[in-house]
């Protein structure tokens, strides 16, 4: 289906029925009373509305605003509860909005389109051309011939979201532009099948999950789709195009060709595409320390750095867990220790009971330096990062390391702990451009990638231009 060129109706909200019409270049919603003295009603309104909302003290709700287009298509827009009022006419600035034929709950597939994904999975492989020299005397172009071709489609494994299984497939066509300039060209799209149909929620959380996906293997935010469409099953059982998703995106799209070469090929990851889709909807990885542009990736400010630290600590945790370098003696002390001051906080109530909760917090948390935590990381992953290593710093890889780690350490102590003469210099950035890999090593190393693989997606996406 497509979009229709405005995009008007009727709606529902909060018991009152409005006129609307969504300006699809500002996201604004606007709300038209169908009856003059609500206007008049609704303009005291919304300043009891304001007042009540400041002494609650609490986050805006988000809410989903449900209507039905001139063409009698479905149509919901995601926003917060806190819209404008110009004398009692409520405009809504909306995130998203989600238009379809069909049953809100009826979606099967979803179908993502970017340029980004273009640069993940390369769509000229749906191209198949013929070339001919003319080798008489001087080597010339003879003929060249191109035409479509259908091409495999790259399975990129599965997971589970609570109980639906969610499918994951990258593939590419090709499109013919009759009296055009450029008569054939092709694109790539990245496509999610759900075991079960999902409702207008998933259909948006799934979104995002994509968008941070896009996220971690550009290793920047400015992502934007140019096309999210959905699907149905139809009655005979076939695939049917009933719905389009679309976000309001903040900042400038990218400009950069660079960013091309900048990015984690979708055949370095193959099935593992899923993997690291899981732990993005499982909160294991965060994507905070990412940069809003390429050009903003070589800028280090104090702020950037403390999220890099911040997301590394995480990381590392999440990949090799408390104590990891601990003997068994100690981790069973140390988990005794914290059981016992649990079952002693059964008993206790009020401050006594959260007290004895903050000890055992306390003790689970207690682990070796942040320091001794990267050179452990760097450590097992010496296989991979010996290259990159040497291309920053002479000399051997255990006394490189052990100068990051003490260095790490000092800065990450000295922002923790506030002191106002600390001083980010030169060798403190190699240090964190290096920090930043490792989120990309030990991820891709946990999930069984292989060493030379993991060594190319670091030469390509930090741009070293290593011959490997």
């Amino acid at each position: 289906m497509k979009i229709p060129k405005r995009i008007v109706g009727f709606l529902e909200l909060k018991g009152e029925k409005y006129s609307f019409e969504l300006d699809k270049e500002s996201f604004e919603l606007k709300l038209y009373h169908l009856i003059a003295e609500d206007a008049c009603t609704k303009f005291f309104e919304a300043f009891k509305t304001l007042n009540l909302k400041v002494r609650e003290n609490k986050w805006i709700d988000r809410i989903t605003i449900q209507g039905v287009t001139s063409e009698r298509y479905l149509v919901f827009f995601g926003t917060i509860d806190n819209p404008e009022s110009y004398n009692g006419y409520y405009t809504y600035r909306v995130d998203w909005y989600y238009i379809t034929d069909e049953d809100s709950k009826m979606a099967k597939e979803m179908r993502f389109y970017s340029h980004e994904i273009n640069y993940f999975f390369n769509p000229t492989r749906s191209f198949e051309k013929n070339i001919i020299y003319n080798t008489e005397e001087v080597v010339t172009l003879k003929s060249f011939s191109i035409h479509s071709v259908d091409c495999d489609a790259l399975k990129c494994g599965s997971y589970f979201d609570n109980n639906i299984q969610v499918n994951i497939t990258c593939d590419s066509n090709s499109i013919l532009h009759y009296e055009s300039s450029i008569p054939l060209e092709s694109e790539s799209y990245l496509k999610l099948q759900f075991s079960e149909a999902i409702d207008i929620g998933k259909v948006v959380y799934n979104a995002r999950i994509v968008h941070n996906f896009l996220k971690y293997v550009c290793y920047r935010s400015n992502i934007r789709f140019s096309n999210i469409s959905v699907y149905t099953t139809s009655n005979e059982g076939k695939q049917r195009n009933c719905g389009k998703l679309v976000f309001r995106y903040q900042g400038d799209e990218e400009k950069s060709e660079i960013c091309r070469r900048r990015i984690i090929r979708a055949e370095y990851l193959n099935e593992h595409i899923a993997d690291v889709m899981k732990a993005i909807n499982d909160n294991e990885i965060r994507l905070d320390h990412c940069c809003d542009s390429f050009k903003d990736l070589s800028y280090y400010s104090i702020n950037r750095i403390i999220m890099i630290l911040a997301t590394f600590e995480r990381e590392y945790r999440n990949i090799y867990g408390y104590d990891v370098r601990r003997s068994v003696d100690y981790k069973c002390i140390k988990q005794n220790v914290i059981q016992n001051i649990e079952t002693y906080a059964k008993n206790l109530s009020g401050k006594n009971k959260k007290y004895a909760k903050s000890f055992a917090k306390r003790i689970r948390d207690y682990d070796v330096s942040y320091g001794d935590n990267v050179k452990f990381a760097f450590e097992d992953c010496k296989e991979i990062m010996d290259v990159f290593i040497k291309k920053c710093f002479d000399g051997s890889y255990e006394d490189i390391v052990e100068g990051i780690s003490e260095s790490v350490n000092k800065l990450r102590n000295g922002i923790a702990h506030s002191r106002l003469d600390m001083e980010v210099e030169p060798r403190h950035v190699t240090d964190i451009k290096l920090i930043e890999e490792m989120l990309y090593v030990i991820r891709l190393k946990k999930l069984g990638i292989e060493v030379p693989v993991i060594q190319k997606v670091i030469n390509e996406l930090f741009g070293y231009g290593i011959i490997l």
